[in-house]
């Protein structure tokens, strides 16, 4: 069956043989455009030309294999769409042009789509600076996050109000060395960024934040090619963001890739004064349990009649029992008066 099923799938490949190939030489022309003079508007004209033709050259058909690997590391990651629904085949192909265009992969999770656009991972960065640098002639080193504490909403599972914390984990500075061979010397330059984060984030997440920052300021350092990077696991709201009422927390805008932050420390605990003891309560006696007296009133018949019920059925009133009776005395009276009929 295995067999049957390979064979199959290249069956399908040798049919879009043509189409591949196609592909393959509208990109190539696309990226040599994309090289060249932006300036002159015959390049605008043959850009948009390449890219309508991979428009109508990405067909369904040669999409899903493509479609097939969203949401996986295996091929690329993405948000929803405004509906909160996964992302068309429209959507997916206009992005991979995207990617084609700046000469990126979409897939081994080197591309991101957020809010229907095309991001590159650091794994994308890292693959083009390995291929413009060399493998070893660039690293990023990084330091110990400082933690920003503030305040936040959250939501109480219980009564689902918004309720104000203080003193909470919102995200973290941290300083990273970046360093690059330029000609026959290294060069080094310290960035920091500021990220966000929880009360779960560890050194990691933040490292890996940053570490995609940098490596991203690194190409833009060297190309002179800025590319917007992202990461769909740093989402934390649904994409077309919070439901209506709902509050939203905010620290700095950490697009900047130099941008500076307030770290707040936390705050020191006030000593708590020793409180007075409590004044002790006097033992309260506990009430009796209604006597026979208060049963047959409660009942409205003779305490004789009471009596000789209870007698007759055998029953022992203990406490409990009492007090049944006394909160539901129509049915005591009930059940007497027809004992006292049949006798």
């Amino acid at each position: 069956m295995g067999t049957d099923l390979i064979q199959e799938t290249r069956n399908k490949l040798a049919k879009l043989t043509d189409k591949l190939t196609a592909i393959d030489e509208v990109s190539a022309e696309l990226r040599q455009l994309v090289e060249v003079d932006q300036s002159l508007p015959s390049h605008a004209v043959r850009q948009a030309a390449s890219l309508q033709m991979l428009r109508d050259l990405l067909t369904p058909d040669v999409m899903a294999p493509v479609m097939a690997l969203m949401g996986s590391t295996l091929g690329f990651k993405t948000d929803k769409d405004s509906y909160g629904e996964p992302y068309g085949v429209d959507v997916v192909r206009d992005v991979m042009i995207t990617c084609a265009g700046r000469g990126g992969q979409m897939t081994l999770n080197h591309t991101n789509i957020i809010s229907g656009n095309y991001y590159a991972t650091k794994w994308q960065f890292g693959t083009w600076l390995d291929a413009k640098q060399g493998r070893g002639n660039w690293l990023v080193i990084h330091g110990l996050p400082k933690i920003i504490r503030g305040e936040k909403m959250v939501k109480n599972k219980q009564t689902q109000q918004y309720e104000k914390k203080t003193n909470v984990v919102l995200g973290a500075t941290l300083a990273s060395e970046v360093r690059w061979v330029d000609g026959d010397a290294w060069k080094s330059e310290t960035l920091t960024h500021a990220l966000k984060g929880d009360d779960y984030s560890t050194s990691d997440a933040f490292n890996g934040k940053a570490d995609r920052k940098c490596r991203a300021w690194l190409w833009g350092q060297i190309t002179g090619k800025h590319i917007g990077d992202g990461d769909i696991d740093e989402l934390s709201v649904t994409p077309n963001g919070p439901e209506k009422g709902e509050p939203v927390t905010r620290i700095q805008d950490t697009s900047d890739l130099t941008v500076k932050a307030t770290v707040v420390e936390p705050a020191k605990p006030t000593p708590a004064k020793p409180k007075a003891p409590a004044e002790p309560k006097p033992p309260q006696t506990p009430a009796s349990p209604p006597t026979d007296s208060d049963l047959a009133k409660a009942c409205n018949v003779p305490i004789t009649l009471f009596r000789d019920y209870v007698k007759a059925k055998g029953f022992t009133l203990t406490d409990h029992a009492r007090c049944e009776i006394l909160a539901e005395p129509k049915v005591t009276a009930e059940a007497i008066n027809a004992w006292a009929d049949a006798e």
